[in-house]
């Protein structure tokens, strides 16, 4: 009988040859070594299966599936055909370094978690950041404004990244992987951690250490908002539609006003919890800032571990 391997790592993939074999490499250089790959190609224009077989990794199992511009279409046929307790997921342009699917299993022993991610080094162009605050330095001033991010937000909060999580399979299966509404393209990961949060409180930790090398193009869509689709207020508002009536337990207007009155008005997020508007009107006013706000409430929900 197969031994079925403990973790699936699962890459989605598009044009992207060169640096799809340098994520992994950094993947199949893991001192974890109990897994197997499963890498999904948006059926680019070179020749996919033929280049991961020069590869010479048997744990690498490579599929191509149209996904219409849909990302979470192959990350869900990813995560159908994944046989692990654990399911990692990888950009196909990021790095990870040696240590860190050890680190996280070693963090799943505490069964009150199912998702463990990780601290992220910044690269653009061979080149290292220091961190987000940075990295929100060098971008456009629409972008820093409308977003209303300070170095001390960034130092303070702390985000978990695809490329940085473990998850269990059992979670990822039960709540039906990621949305595949095409208005969510691009805040589907968002909506993912928002359910999983909701079936479980505080079950998500990001581990304090930089283990992912997480490549950054100005021109990605994780670093500019679409502006001639649905805007990333609406896409953010979206999420939470979807999962409505799970929220209302936790009341989000009466605790953003507790919120705002612990915090006071010199705090970093006075320019939008100091609004006195309804998340309707934020919504319907772009006002970013007031959903980063509820953000950020449920995003305390993550436990981190600095280390």
């Amino acid at each position: 009988m197969t031994k079925l391997p403990t973790i699936s790592i699962i890459v989605t993939t598009y044009q992207r040859e060169q640096l799809l074999k340098e994520t992994l490499i950094s993947i199949l250089n893991q001192t974890y070594t109990d897994f197997e790959l499963i890498v999904v190609d948006n059926h680019s224009d070179y020749n996919f299966l033929e280049s991961i077989d020069s590869i010479g990794d048997d744990r690498i199992k490579p599929f191509q599936n149209q996904n219409n511009g849909v990302i979470a279409v192959n990350r869900n046929y990813g995560i159908q055909r994944a046989k692990g307790q654990y399911i990692a997921f990888c950009d196909d342009d990021d790095l990870w370094h040696p240590d860190k699917l050890k680190l996280q299993v070693d963090a799943m022993q505490d069964s009150s978690l199912n998702v463990v991610g990780c601290e992220l080094n910044l690269m653009s162009n061979k080149k290292s950041f220091n961190g987000y605050a940075n990295v929100i330095r060098g971008m456009s001033k629409a972008f820093a404004d409308e977003i209303i991010l300070t170095e001390e937000y960034i130092k303070q909060e702390k985000d978990i990244a695809l490329s940085s999580a473990l998850v269990r399979r059992e979670v990822a299966v039960r709540l039906n992987g990621f949305d595949e509404d095409k208005n969510l393209v691009g805040n589907e990961d968002y909506e993912f951690w928002l359910r999983i949060l909701l079936d479980k409180d505080k079950s998500i930790r990001v581990l304090g250490q930089k283990l992912v090398d997480y490549r950054v193009h100005i021109s990605g869509y994780s670093n500019t908002f679409n502006t001639n689709d649905m805007s990333y207020v609406n896409k953010m508002k979206l999420a939470f539609d979807k999962n409505n009536e799970a929220l209302k337990k936790y009341d989000i207007e009466s605790q953003l006003e507790q919120l705002k009155r612990k915090r006071g008005r010199g705090s970093v997020k006075r320019a939008y919890l100091g609004n006195e508007i309804t998340l309707s009107e934020a919504v319907r006013n772009h006002n970013v800032g007031y959903i980063t706000a509820i953000d950020w409430m449920l995003r305390k929900r993550i436990k981190s571990v600095l280390n």
